[in-house]
This record gives structure tokens, C-alpha cells and sequence, in this order.
């Protein structure tokens, strides 16, 4: 769950995130406000709300890095991957990264690789294969994979085009489909977007939005593709018959482009309040 901080909390962190570190800030967050939150608390919220540490909290964060491989991260992350980042910072400087590790400096940082991650690319060959479990899963982690492995009968979400029944509106353009076995949640048809962002998901599709695809790419049914938009904001993120749509092209920049666009509903709706005030 999201959690919802008071506006005197948001004035203290907007205040004091610039000068400490995030380990520093969760300790006195917690001391001033008598709660229980954490560095990696402290990390999401400056990286949602765009805030930026100071070159000397900085220093105290990244004090085990150098400055010539903090500017070396900044430079290198845009255009590449977590495993593409760790695998050049090792080959320039004999440093190895985990996967968390590159993340946690990317949003301290405030640099995004612009890239889809988790993503099996073409031709890439997982780090398992040709073993068996013995060779690199324990016998506890064995058992507590084989409670979660598909059984007989299961099918796997990106199968279910087998499944379906499928057609398209009369001008070509939208995709709808209808399971043909009932025991699925959609018993009638529905926007295929729509469809596998559920199935991925696991629950219903958010009442009062729209689809968007992330990379314009209305053919791409990708479930990380597939962004659902509240309809109050929807005209300003894609643009309309008389509006410019923000400028997005990718998961990470549509997630920024929807963040803008509620950061500009908020900002008519308090300047139509205030004319209403002074009309009264």
C-alpha cells in the first residue's frame, strides 16, 4: 500500500531531503514524527517527487564510490540496461554491482536508463539453462519452487490467444476478445489490451481509465506496454483535437508524462477554486 504522508511530513522532507542522506533522513523522519520508515522509504519518495541531494549529502551517501565512477554511472545509464551497466562498471574499474545496487545509484542518482527492463532480449539465453536444480537451487528452495510450478493443465497467461475468441471493430484498428472457457473473469468481450493487463495483473481492470500504450505501439501487448490512465488526465497525456499529447515513448517517460498531467490538473483545479473565491 502507498503510503499517504501529512502535508507538515511533506514540508519537513521537501525541506531537509536536499542535506541528508536517506539513511540520516529515516532516522530523523522518525524521531520527529514518531515513525517506523526506512532508507528505501526515503529513496522512493525523493524519486517520485523529483527531488535531488546536495553534492555534499551525495558525498556522504556515496562516500565507497569516487567521484570519477559517480560521474562515470551518470554518463553510461541512459540507453542501457541494469545488467549492461554492471557488467561495463566492472570491465572500467574491477567494481562488481548487483542488480540492486545499479538500481539504488540510478535513483539517488536521478538518471533512468529509458530502456524496459526484466526483459528477455532477442537472442538471450537464461542463466539456467541446460541445469538441473540440484546444481544451483537448494533443497528448501526446491521445495518452495515446486509449489508455485505450473501443474498439469495450467496454461500460462501468453497462451491464452489459444483460448479466445477474437475480432476487431469495423475500422481494423481495436483488437476484442472473449474467452471461450468461462471459468476466466471477462465473459464478454472486452479491449484486448485490456484483457492480458488483467491476466497479468490478476485482478480487475481500474474503473474510470483508459489504455495507453506506453511505446505508441498499438500491436505491442506487452502487460508492461499497457498503462492504464485515469480518465480526468487522459486528454492531457495523449492530446485531443485541440490539445498537444506529452511527449512519452517508453514506460519510464509515460509514467513521468501521467505524473506532469496530474501535477497540471491539480494545479487548474486549485486556480478554479480560487477564482470562485474571489467571485463569492
Amino acid at each position: 500500500m502507498r503510503r499517504v504522508y501529512t502535508e507538515e511530513q511533506r514540508e519537513w522532507l521537501l525541506e531537509n531531503y536536499p542535506e541528508m542522506t536517506n539513511s540520516e533522513l529515516a532516522d530523523a523522519f522518525n524521531e520527529r514524527f514518531g515513525e517506523n520508515t526506512t532508507r528505501e522509504n526515503m529513496r522512493s519518495y525523493g524519486s517520485s517527487h523529483h527531488l535531488r541531494k546536495t553534492p555534499d549529502a551525495l558525498g556522504r551517501t556515496f562516500r565507497k564510490y569516487t567521484d570519477e565512477q559517480l560521474e562515470w554511472i551518470r554518463g553510461y545509464v541512459p540507453g542501457h540496461t541494469e545488467p549492461e551497466i554492471a557488467d561495463a562498471f566492472q570491465r572500467e574499474f574491477g567494481v562488481s554491482l548487483t542488480r540492486p545496487m545499479v538500481r539504488g545509484l540510478k535513483t539517488s542518482l536521478g538518471v533512468k536508463s529509458g530502456t524496459h527492463g526484466g526483459r528477455f532480449e532477442k537472442g538471450q539465453e537464461s542463466r539456467n539453462k541446460g541445469l538441473r536444480w540440484d546444481d544451483y537451487l537448494s533443497k528448501e528452495a526446491q521445495e518452495r519452487s515446486r509449489r508455485t510450478t505450473f501443474k498439469k493443465g495450467n496454461v500460462p497467461h501468453n497462451a491464452f490467444h489459444r483460448l479466445l475468441d477474437e475480432k476487431t471493430d469495423k475500422f481494423g484498428t481495436w483488437v476484442y476478445v472473449r474467452p471461450r472457457d468461462r471459468k476466466f473473469p471477462a465473459n464478454d468481450w472486452i479491449s484486448k489490451q485490456r484483457f492480458v493487463w488483467m491476466q497479468h495483473n490478476g485482478r480487475d481492470w481500474p474503473a474510470g481509465c483508459k489504455a495507453v500504450f506506453a511505446d505508441h505501439d498499438s500491436t505491442n501487448m506487452d502487460p508492461e506496454n499497457i498503462v492504464p490512465v485515469p480518465n480526468d488526465i487522459y486528454m492531457i497525456v495523449v492530446g485531443g483535437a485541440h490539445g498537444r499529447a506529452m511527449p512519452y515513448h517508453d514506460r519510464e517517460t509515460l509514467d513521468l508524462a501521467i505524473l506532469h498531467a496530474r501535477l497540471m490538473r491539480k494545479r487548474r483545479s486549485m486556480e478554479d477554486m480560487r477564482r470562485d473565491g474571489q467571485k463569492a
